[in-house]
C-alpha cells in the first residue's frame, strides 16, 4: 500500500516526526528537547510553500543529484548474494551481522541469500539493542515487518504517516508487534539490559529501511535549503541540527550522550584553561 507523506513542515503541514514524542526525538537526533520543538513548530505555512530565486536555482541540480542517488542506492539493486541449496537450512544467528557498532546490531536474510524465500515472498531480519539504546526512527518503504522479542524488554514506538501517534507501547519477551510499510517506527531497549527481537518481513527482496535520524538520515538527501524553506528555519540552523548525531541506524540512548558531551565538554574546558595560563 502507497503512503504518502512529510518528512519536513512544522506544525502544518504536520511532519511524520511530530507522531513521535519529544524527547525520543530529542535523544535520536542528540539535541535539546528545546531544538526538536523548535524544529516541529516553525512552519505553520502550509504544505505548498514558497521558494526564493536563489532558492530554486541553487536547489533543481542538487535535487536532482539526491533523488537519484536515493533511486540508485534503494530500487534495483542487483542480486549479489549467493544462493543456498533449496531447503537447505539457514541459521540467522550464525550469519554476520549487516550493521553493528557498540550500541547493537542487525541481520536480515533475504531471497538472494536463501532461495526458499523468493517462494514464500518473506524475508527475515534479527535486531540486538544494547541497554538504553535506540534502533533510529525510520520507514520501511516496501514491507510490512512481524516482530517476535527474544530476550529484554523495550519500548516500540510506531507513528501514522500523517504524523500522528499510532502506537506507544512497552514490550517484553514474548510479546509480538507488527509495523505496516511506509508507517515510521522507533524501538528502545530498556537501561536494564539487552534488547532482542526476531521476525518476518513481507517482501523476500532485500528491505532498505529509510532513517529518519542519524548519520544517514534521508533528510541529509535533500537540499539544505529546501528543508530551510520548508521548516522555516535558516539554513545553518538545519545543518547544524542534523549534525548532532554522529552515530547511524543504532543509536545511544540518553546515558552515552551524556557522558559523550561531558567528556566534551571536559575536553573543551581543559583545552580553554590551557589556552588561558598559555597567553598570561
Amino acid at each position: 500500500m502507497l503512503h504518502t507523506f512529510f518528512v519536513a513542515g512544522g506544525e502544518k503541514p504536520r511532519t511524520v516526526l511530530s507522531g513521535f514524542n519529544v524527547d525520543m526525538l530529542a535523544t535520536a537526533f542528540n539535541a535539546s528537547q528545546e531544538a526538536v520543538t523548535d524544529l516541529l513548530s516553525s512552519q505553520t505555512g502550509g504544505a505548498i510553500m514558497y521558494a526564493s530565486k536563489r532558492n530554486e536555482s541553487t536547489s533543481v541540480s542538487g535535487f536532482r543529484g539526491s533523488i537519484m542517488g536515493i533511486l540508485g542506492k534503494y530500487i534495483g539493486l542487483p542480486n549479489i548474494f549467493p544462493r543456498d541449496a533449496r531447503g537447505k537450512p539457514f541459521n540467522i544467528f550464525k550469519k554476520a551481522a549487516d550493521f553493528s557498532n557498540d550500541y547493537g546490531s542487525t541481520t536480515a536474510v533475504h531471497e538472494g541469500e536463501f532461495r526458499p524465500l523468493k517462494d514464500i515472498n518473506k524475508g527475515v531480519f534479527s535486531v540486538s539493542l544494547k541497554a538504553g539504546a535506540l534502533l533510529a526512527p525510520h520507514w520501511n518503504p516496501t514491507a510490512t515487518e512481524i516482530a517476535l522479542v527474544t530476550e529484554g524488554e523495550g519500548e516500540i514506538h510506531v507513528v501514522y504517516p500523517n504524523g500522528s501517534a499510532a502506537v506507544t507501547e512497552q514490550v517484553g519477551v514474548g510479546d509480538v508487534f507488527v509495523v505496516p510499510q511506509n508507517f515510521p517506527m522507533c524501538q528502545i531497549a530498556a537501561r536494564s539490559g539487552v534488547f532482542k527481537f526476531v521476525g518476518f518481513s513481507t517482501s523476500s527482496r532485500p528491505n532498505h529501511p529509510q532513517f529518519i535520524a542519524g548519520l544517514n538520515s534521508v533528510l541529509k538527501a535533500l537540499d539544505t535549503d529546501v528543508l530551510a524553506v520548508a521548516y522555516n528555519i535558516p539554513v545553518k540552523h538545519i545543518q547544524d541540527f542534523l549534525n548532532l548525531q554522529p552515530e547511524s541506524v543504532i543509536l545511544p540512548g540518553k546515558l552515552e550522550q551524556t557522558i559523550f558531551l561531558s567528556s566534551m565538554s571536559e575536553v573543551a574546558s581543559t583545552k580553554r584553561k590551557g589556552r588561558s595560563s598559555f597567553f598570561a
